[in-house]
């Protein structure tokens, strides 16, 4: 169970951590030594097979006017790509066709200009490298909407849980406790002790008495048990229950809270109230959803405990310990909706984010990969 729970903090904390995260070249750039700014443009753009990636055009920008000419002269032959869509590069170029110290990157600055102004058509180079193939801007593509639909996936999916999880809450909240007598056709939540109703059951492993042990339905199928309250007993179906109990055992006598849904069974004279799990249909999409969510989360928290997480409200079958709180009632439990919600708002928040940089072309992402 220790090792779900990290793999389930893991997943939630990854945002944070690649938040966190500056490229070394940035931390340089950033220094208040020009001794590191020097090595700054050293690291990104070393010889003539480099190019300044769009993500450090920025700090470029800020940090040009102060270096020395050799580096202007460098910085300007690569990032000359950026006039075209970074105003702050058509900021700096005019700064430094006025007010450079050497006539060199003055002119330089002054001709990149003259190139802007006349349309860049076509931006020269110098290098005999052959052209990229064909595939690479698909694959760039691909890698962007990738970077930007795994967060807003991630985020949407954190932010449905969440409201699944207070929808639950809900429903344990406002659920009156139900009498096995007078049944109320539906979900009802229920309280009594549990009876075998036909032959003894044991348990595989132990031996040991009981009235249901997880997974005894598969065993002896049509198992039934009876809840017996004050009022009267109504028979159970367990099939599909969860039971949320640490030993995973019902023994005969033992006090239980349960919620299920209250059937009619049988024809005729035969008809009778039946405790089970209800199985109203659902759609292809519903279904698909439901797979997902079993498959993904079900490794981080077990099967039982994803089965109570990630349930149905119209479904719910939950049996427990009728002298514990009912699930959602304890401050921790709150606490990890509460949770949910904040990390599914980073989530978003960084699609949102990572969007906008990279419509505005200040993030470059796909450059950054593919530019060295």
């Amino acid at each position: 169970m220790p090792m779900r729970l990290l793999l389930l903090l893991a997943l939630l904390l990854t945002p944070l951590a690649a938040a966190a995260y500056t490229p070394p070249e940035i931390h340089l750039l950033r220094s208040s030594d020009p001794a590191d700014w020097a090595r700054a443009v050293q690291m990104v753009v070393p010889d003539e097979q480099y190019a300044v990636p769009a993500l450090l055009v920025g700090e470029f920008c800020r940090r040009l006017p102060d270096l020395p000419p050799e580096l202007q002269l460098r910085l300007l032959h690569k990032m000359k790509y950026a006039l075209e869509h970074d105003p702050r590069a058509v900021a700096v170029w005019r700064q430094l066709a006025a007010q450079a110290a050497t006539a060199e990157v003055r002119e330089t600055a002054a001709a990149d200009l003259q190139w802007l102004a006349n349309g860049a058509s076509h931006y020269p180079t110098t290098s005999t490298a052959a052209p990229p193939p064909d595939w690479l801007p698909n694959l760039q593509l691909l890698l962007t909407l990738l970077l930007l639909l795994a967060p807003l996936l991630l985020g949407l999916a954190l932010l449905l849980w969440g409201l699944r999880l207070l929808q639950l809450r809900r429903l344990f909240l406002h659920l009156p406790v139900g009498r096995c007598r007078t049944p109320t056709p539906g979900m009802t939540l229920l309280r009594g002790e549990v009876q075998a109703e036909g032959l003894p059951l044991f348990r595989p492993d132990s031996d040991e008495l009981c009235v249901y042990y997880v997974g005894a339905e598969r065993q002896q199928p049509g198992l039934r048990f009876w809840l017996v309250d004050a009022s009267g007993r109504l028979p159970v179906d367990p099939a599909g229950a969860v039971l949320l109990s640490e030993d995973g055992v019902l023994t005969p006598g033992e006090e239980v809270a349960m919620l299920a849904s209250i059937e009619l069974e049988g024809a005729g004279n035969d008809r009778r109230w039946l405790l089970r799990k209800a199985n109203p249909p659902r759609s292809l999409f519903e279904r698909l959803a439901h797979f997902l969510i079993d498959r993904l989360f079900g490794l981080a928290s077990g099967s039982g405990l994803s089965k109570m997480l990630f349930s149905d409200p119209a479904r719910c079958f939950w049996i427990w310990d009728a002298a514990d709180e009912p699930p959602f009632g304890r401050r921790g439990e709150v606490a990890q909706i509460v949770a949910i919600f904040l990390f599914a708002a980073i989530w978003l928040t960084l699609t949102v984010v990572a969007a906008t940089a990279l419509w505005q072309g200040k993030a470059g992402l796909p450059g950054f990969f593919f530019s060295r």
